[in-house]
């Protein structure tokens, strides 16, 4: 086998032109190296943290349309829209669901009231509306709930002695004390009662 040798001599006109691009692709390729490198480094913490979050949210979001049943599912084949859509009725529902038990409570607790006001002979001086309207005030200015205020007022209207002003007086009291001692209202209410 024979070797050969061969020697190319080039000559190049403007050869500073030449140099300044042959630099130029240099520093373009070096760039374009960086970022592949960057791209290939592992995601942040904060990244890993936010694709976390967004998987958390995407498994709640899955879970409130599951419980929309087939048509959640179908929602879901959809896809993120149809998941959003599916998230949107099964929070709906839910609140609806809500809305119809508190409303369902609140009726418990007043007819218990109703039936303490007529065995009691509506000994307090309040009707049962009056008494309601007054527990509605006391929910919107302190931490208890309407039902709450009306379950203690029927335990104090057996206490017959209290009626009027008086009535409603010990009502606000029994909330103080109970915020007070942390205690629910209607063990305030039925002290103040014994007090009185």
């Amino acid at each position: 086998m024979t070797v050969r040798n061969l020697a190319i001599r080039l000559s190049v006109t403007e050869g500073g032109k030449v140099k300044a691009e042959l630099r130029d692709i240099g520093d373009s390729g070096e760039k374009s190296l960086k970022k592949i490198e960057l791209a290939g480094k592992p995601a942040s913490r904060s990244l890993l943290a936010i694709n976390a979050a967004a998987n958390d949210v995407k498994g709640s979001v899955s879970g409130l349309t599951n419980n929309l049943g087939p048509l959640g599912s179908a929602l879901s084949a959809i896809g993120p829209t149809g998941l959003a859509v599916g998230a949107a009725l099964a929070v709906v529902t839910l609140g609806l669901k809500a809305a119809l038990q508190n409303a369902a409570e609140a009726e418990q607790s007043f007819n218990r009231l109703s039936a303490v006001l007529k065995a009691t002979g509506n000994s307090s001086g309040l009707s049962g509306k009056q008494i309601a309207g007054f527990a509605d005030e006391i929910e919107a200015s302190t931490l208890a709930t309407a039902e709450q205020v009306q379950n203690a007022a029927g335990v104090l209207a057996t206490f017959r002695s209290v009626a009027g002003d008086t009535f409603t007086r010990t009502l606000t009291l029994a909330q103080d004390m109970s915020a007070v001692f942390g205690q629910d209202l209607s063990s305030s209410v039925t002290q103040l009662g014994k007090a009185l």
